[in-house]
């Protein structure tokens, strides 16, 4: 069988055989299979991102949803739920939360329409705030009408629990998100307690698990063990459908089951087909355990896993392009330190067809994961459109730009040749400074201490790059300035200050004098884009993400931004709580 086919359909075939086997009691559950999982539309504002439909056929009164959804969220009976008629759109008042846990739920509710399908919302959330907003889940709350609940004695959950068996049932058909992306299926399904105290009795042996798994299933839970885990079980092999020149990416989710898992070694033979010709081993990335850092270095990461956690260790292999059709195969060794290794055996079936850039133009193939260790432009070489840097006397020039260094190492001047109508470069250009960038250092009387600056010195010179230092005083205290400017702009500044004797200062601040007509707009420190203000009063908020402003016209402008020696900006992260 094709095993990019076979991929697909297995999981089909386990799934008939094993839901008759699993569909148990209220109490046990089940895991429901793949046909079970699908998209829907509603507004996700107001109702949240999930559903489960469930259908009625029995006129009665009241009716039992038992809902095995298998949540990974903590603390679901805090949560709201809104139980809506399909045929009417009306939500469904009469609604009694008998058993919410995260392995199911049991709800019981007033059906309007009989027959009829009813949408059960869960995870229903809002938002606060307008440039960061922060999302909540609304909390529970009772809507039923008490005589109601007295009637069904659903008004104490003693009752409740004993008399749960004596409504009619409402049919499970489906779960549903609002689309793919927010799906839970299958990575986000979590097995039930009794079904990993079963793995753990099957594997009573294992201080650790190992769950392979490709691309199109990233590993996503850390503190919850998939239910596909539980069907599918430990393997010691796996397989991949790849193209020539691919970038395959793939996982290997540890389980450390029974102790706390530390040290990490990832190893793996080449690749090798059985009648000739081989991937190499030395194609192997191992993202979680080492790689390269921006500064082009490599690195070494120890990898712990908490006793009972879940760690994903991602991986990638380049194949290359001239690589034979047909299969491969090898071995991934994982070693722990101070456990037993474990091999898994890989497999990789590698098609006629030669992949362009790596498969990069595909996002679902995950290979853009390589590029956490590329080094294109760490040669301070230039890419396209941009044109070599030159420098002359104290002018550097770069597309479209134009900055002059004083003796401090500031600059002194910063031209833009960029037209204001299009991108294209004009003469003369138009002049960002009204006077020379300076560092004010006041002393405890709040008089500036005397600036005395050597000649800078330049330090490199490349296409794609150009650096200078400098050295000064400022009274008792020595500047020690490094700068490198870059071929798209983008210039870094490292300021040293060290005091020669016991100091007080009042002051240290940075003056950048830009041009009035060049100031036209501003954003930044708390402001919106827009036309710039005649003044503003700013004060550092470390729980905001104020790092930088921007001033300028609409073909000038500068952009400055602060930053220490442990700065880190990830995306959508709060960057500064947790740094000095």
């Amino acid at each position: 069988m094709h095993s990019e086919y076979a991929q697909k359909i297995l999981p089909l075939l386990l799934f008939v055989v094993i839901v008759p086997l699993c569909a148990q009691t209220r109490e046990q559950s089940y895991f429901p299979g793949p046909s079970y999982y699908g998209t829907g539309t509603w507004n996700a504002d107001s109702l949240g991102n999930h559903r489960v439909v469930v259908k009625v056929t029995d006129k009665t009164d009241a009716v039992v949803a038992h809902i095995p959804w298998r949540r990974r969220d903590r603390n679901p009976e805090r949560k709201a739920i809104e139980v809506i008629d399909a045929s009417s759109g009306k939500r469904i008042l009469n609604v009694a939360c008998v058993d919410i846990n995260r392995e199911f739920g049991d709800i019981v509710f007033q059906p309007m329409t009989v027959p009829g399908n009813y949408y059960v919302y869960y995870l229903l959330y809002r938002s606060k705030g307008t440039n960061y907003p922060r999302g909540y889940y609304l909390p529970a709350e009772q809507t039923a009408d008490p005589a109601w609940l007295r009637l069904h004695k659903l008004d104490d959950q003693e009752s409740a629990e004993n008399v749960l068996r004596s409504f009619p049932d409402a049919e499970l058909v489906q779960f549903q998100s609002i689309d793919e992306f927010n799906s839970f299926y299958p990575m986000e399904v979590i097995a039930t307690k009794s079904e990993v105290e079963h793995l753990l009795k099957m594997n009573r042996r294992a201080d650790y698990l190992v769950f392979p798994e490709d691309r199109k299933d990233a590993i996503k839970m850390t503190t919850d063990l998939a239910a596909k885990w539980i069907m599918d079980g430990p393997r010691k092999a796996f397989g991949g459908f790849v193209h020539k020149g691919e970038f395959y990416a793939f996982q290997l989710g540890l389980y450390a089951a029974r102790t706390r898992i530390e040290g990490v070694k990832i190893a793996i033979s080449d690749l090798r087909r059985s009648d000739g010709g081989s991937i190499p081993a030395s194609s192997l990335m191992s993202f979680n355990t080492g790689g390269i850092d921006w500064q082009g270095r490599e690195f070494e990461k120890t990898v712990t896993v908490e006793k009972g956690t879940v760690q994903a260790l991602w991986m990638g292999m380049e194949v290359p392009t001239d690589a034979a059709s047909g299969s491969y195969q090898g071995v991934i060794t994982i070693t722990p330190r101070g456990l037993k290794p474990t091999k898994v055996k890989i497999r990789l079936d590698v098609s006629d067809m030669v992949l362009a850039e790596s498969g990069d133009s595909d996002p679902y193939r995950l290979t853009r994961l390589r590029w956490l260790n590329s080094q294109l432009a760490a040669d301070d070489s230039i890419v396209p459109p941009f044109v070599p840097m030159t420098v002359q006397d104290n002018v550097i020039t770069c597309l479209g730009r134009r900055l002059s260094i004083s003796p401090s190492g500031f600059p002194q001047s910063i031209i833009s040749h960029f037209s204001p109508e299009n991108t294209s470069l004009v003469t003369g250009g138009r002049e960002l400074l009204a006077a020379p960038v300076r560092m004010i250092i006041e002393n405890s009387k709040g008089k500036a201490e005397e600036w005395k600056s050597n000649e800078y010195e330049i330090t490199k010179r490349a296409q794609g790059a150009v650096a200078w230092r400098s050295r000064s005083t400022a009274g008792p205290i020595g500047v020690s300035l490094n700068a490198q400017m870059e071929f798209d702009g983008y210039v870094d500044f490292r300021v040293t200050l060290t005091a020669k004797e016991n100091t007080t200062v009042k002051d240290i601040r940075l003056e950048i004098p830009l041009r009035k007509d060049v100031a036209k707009y501003s954003m930044g420190m708390g402001l919106k884009g827009g036309y710039r203000p005649d003044s503003i009063s700013w004060t550092w908020d470390a729980k905001l993400n104020h790092d930088a402003f921007w001033i300028g016209d609409v073909n000038a402008g500068l952009e400055c931004s602060f930053r220490d020696e442990n700065y880190v900006r990830p995306l959508n992260t709060n960057f500064y709580q947790s740094k000095p």
